[in-house]
C-alpha cells in the first residue's frame, strides 16, 4: 500500500513539472516584434544620420530642415538650430522644458502626455516628448526628440494623426530613435 501511493505521488508530481514547464514555454514564447524597415539618410551639412520608412517622399534640399513624407497626416522631420547662449548653459532637460513651454505659448490646448529620457544608438542622450493638441477641428499628434550637440540643437519630430497614432507609433519610433550624431570627417 505504501508503495501504491509513492507511486501515485510521483506520478502527480511529474505531471506537475510537466504542466510548470509547459506553462513557462508558452510565456517565453511570445512572437519579437519585427524590426521597422528604415531607409538611411546622412545629412551632408550637419553631422547625423537617421532612419525613415521605406516609401516616403526625402525633402533634402535645405539642410537645417529635412523633412520624410508618408501617408497622408504622416511625417518624420529634422530641425537643426543654434542653442540659443545663455548663462549657464542650456542643459537638454532644460533645453526640452524651453521647447515644450514655447509651443505651449503658441499651440493651445497642447498636452504633454509623455516624456522620456533615452540613449540614442551611440549613446548620445536625447529627450522624448509626446504631445497632443488641436488647430481648429484638427486634431495632431507628435512625438519630438531634442538632442544638444556643441551648441546646435537638432529637433526631430515624428508626426501621426491621432486615430493612427497607436498603429504608426512604433515606425515613429524607430525612425526617431535611429537619430545617430555622426563623427564629423
Amino acid at each position: 500500500m505504501l508503495l501504491v501511493a509513492s507511486v501515485i505521488a510521483l506520478l502527480t508530481g511529474c505531471r506537475s513539472e510537466a504542466r510548470s514547464a509547459t506553462t513557462a514555454a508558452q510565456v517565453f514564447a511570445t512572437a519579437t516584434p519585427t524590426p521597422v524597415a528604415l531607409t538611411r539618410y546622412t545629412n551632408p551639412a550637419y553631422p547625423y544620420e537617421i532612419g525613415y520608412p521605406a516609401g516616403w517622399q526625402a525633402e533634402t534640399a535645405n539642410h537645417e530642415a529635412v523633412r520624410f513624407d508618408g501617408p497622408p497626416g504622416r511625417r518624420i522631420s529634422v530641425d537643426v538650430q543654434p542653442v540659443p547662449q545663455r548663462q549657464p548653459p542650456f542643459t537638454l532637460p532644460a533645453y526640452a522644458d524651453a521647447q515644450v513651454e514655447a509651443l505651449r505659448k503658441t499651440t493651445p490646448g497642447l498636452i504633454e502626455l509623455q516624456r522620456t529620457r533615452i540613449a540614442l544608438p551611440n549613446r548620445t542622450a536625447a529627450i522624448e516628448v509626446d504631445l497632443m493638441w488641436n488647430e481648429g477641428s484638427a486634431q495632431h499628434r507628435a512625438l519630438l526628440l531634442y538632442v544638444l550637440d556643441a551648441g546646435i540643437a537638432f529637433v526631430v519630430r515624428g508626426e501621426a494623426p491621432p486615430s493612427a497614432f497607436p498603429q504608426e507609433r512604433r515606425t515613429l519610433d524607430a525612425s526617431l530613435r535611429s537619430f545617430t550624431l555622426t563623427p564629423p570627417d
